[in-house]
């Protein structure tokens, strides 16, 4: 059997999926400034008192539109931390909408002017909630090419998909589904064979 066979990937992620559902019955809640000193194991997380700066915001783009932004987030009360321990990855459309007008600032009079128009939502604090990524739902060429953009990230630097939750039916579904893949693969693989 290919190691690129679709149900190999299903029962991956739809069991990387169950297991990060079975580990995380309810998201860890702290401060933002504790998870910066003890960060916890567990994936899903909610965390107070976060401040995002879109000034230090990266994207990925598609056709030239941008489709997800990473924003570096620090402790409200550490503003001026030197480390961003988290970057949160969001489609927020709201977000997406003012990446797009930094991203479009001809020059620098250009981008201070969309800041000073866009303040309240280049420079925000919030509340976060979101899985950390990791394993099949972590791509090691983006998180190198996000640490290689800022010399402020440290080396454990998280990325957090903002509003995400784990979820038990797809993921078993998932699960379920690439089995059966795999299992109707065998069997004409035997078919073919005998």
């Amino acid at each position: 059997m290919p190691a690129d066979h679709p149900g190999l990937g299903l029962v991956i992620g739809g069991g990387q999926g169950l297991w990060t559902t079975v580990t995380n019955m309810k998201p860890t809640e702290m401060s933002c400034a504790d998870y910066v000193k003890q960060k916890p194991k567990s994936t899903w997380l909610k965390l107070s008192g976060c401040f995002l700066d879109m000034t230090d915001a990266a994207w990925k783009e598609s056709g030239g539109t941008i489709k997800e932004v990473y924003v570096p987030v620090k402790p409200a009360d550490d503003k001026k931390a030197k480390q961003v321990h988290i970057l949160l990855a969001t489609e927020d459309p709201a977000i997406l909408s003012v990446a797009t007008q930094l991203k479009n600032a001809k020059d620098t009079k250009d981008t201070i002017e969309v800041v000073i128009k866009n303040r309240d939502k280049i420079f925000v604090t919030k509340d976060l909630e979101g899985l950390v990524r990791f394993g099949v739902d972590l791509d090691s060429k983006d998180r190198d090419k996000l640490a290689g953009l800022s010399e402020n990230l440290s080396p454990d630097f998280v990325i957090l998909s903002g509003g995400k939750k784990p979820t038990f039916l797809l993921s078993a579904g998932m699960f379920v589904g690439g089995l059966a893949l795999l299992a109707v693969a065998g069997l004409s693989m035997a078919k073919k064979s005998a």
